[in-house]
């Protein structure tokens, strides 16, 4: 199997307080870590980890090399040769303060990724793909046409998205093409309940029931589970518990990697998300999107714990 993701890499900085600070304080930062993130990177992270030759579509800056970023993703083995390098820019970056208590502020700042269009808008060959995911959208125009160049391949490839708080700023119309041309889409509880206020709760049942394409909204309610919204059903999740908590950053991106992991190997929609529950189960118990991966061992236990039926 192949995939090909599009969307952002970042540099996830953490730095930790005694207290967050109100407006016009300052606080003392005791100590900082940087990890490796981006939602585009952190799907990439898990389709790979579970067996699938993955494909990375990116814009980054100078500190993706002197960072080490590049060779953390080769050494995962996915392929890299088409995330751009910009020599005069920096990665994209989130930063996040996070006090005692795990209360946080974050921050992103865009860099390299202002030149984002360019990657959507490039000649993208996608013919050996089973997978297409899409992260992260450019401008209305630029991210209508790359939706209409992915969905003219006659094969019988997966569209999906995940585009998190990109849908704030896109338009009715273009939100609209999206459920009209990818398989799966994926959001959180604030993301899916601005679809229904934008394009309407009967718009949205309508493209459920009528698209050729959508065969699924799913929205992850943190953990509360997750809901599965199909044609025919609506079926509701449980979380898996983690056996500790660090952070839930790239938690959700995890989710969506694996829950796909599940399509491409025809799994029905339940077991879909159970298998995706559980893998980001184990992404909440480190800081660091893509720190602590499952193991497949780990991961049949865990899973088979959590649902009292084989994974595998």
């Amino acid at each position: 199997m192949r995939a090909t993701v599009f969307g952002n890499l970042t540099l996830d900085t953490f730095h930790y307080v005694d207290c967050l600070p109100g407006v016009n304080q300052a606080v003392r930062v005791h100590s900082s870590k940087t990890y490796f993130g981006g939602r585009a990177a952190t799907t990439a992270a898990i389709l790979q980890a579970l067996g699938v030759s993955t494909h990375l579509h990116g814009i980054v800056g100078r500190d993706f090399s002197t960072s080490g970023y590049g060779k953390h993703l080769t050494r995962l083995g996915i392929d890299i040769s088409n995330v751009r390098i910009l020599a005069d820019e920096i990665t994209a970056s989130f930063i996040v303060y996070k006090d005692v208590n795990t209360n946080s502020y974050s921050f992103f700042s865009a860099n390299a990724e202002n030149d984002y269009c360019d990657i959507l808008n490039s000649e993208v060959d996608c013919s050996q793909s089973n997978l297409v995911h899409l992260t992260k959208c450019a401008d209305d125009s630029t991210t209508s046409s790359f939706l209409n160049v992915i969905r003219s391949d006659e094969r019988p490839v997966v569209v999906s998205a995940s585009v998190a708080q990109d849908v704030y700023h896109m338009g009715r119309s273009l939100l609209a093409q999206f459920l009209d041309s990818v398989a799966y889409m994926f959001f959180n509880q604030q993301e899916y309940e601005y679809c229904l206020a934008s394009l309407g709760e009967d718009e949205v049942r309508r493209f459920l029931s009528e698209s050729r394409n959508l065969k699924a909204i799913v929205v992850t309610l943190a953990e509360r589970g997750s809901m599965v919204y199909s044609a025919k059903d609506i079926t509701r999740m449980p979380a898996v518990s983690a056996n500790s908590f660090a952070d839930t950053l790239g938690a959700g991106d995890a989710f969506a990697g694996a829950f796909l992991y599940g399509v491409l190997c025809n799994w029905h929609l339940r077991k879909c998300g159970q298998f995706a529950a559980t893998v980001a189960s184990f992404v909440v118990e480190s800081e660091g999107a893509q720190i602590g991966l499952p193991t497949c061992v780990q991961l049949e236990e865990r899973f088979e714990r959590a649902f009292s039926m084989n994974l595998w």
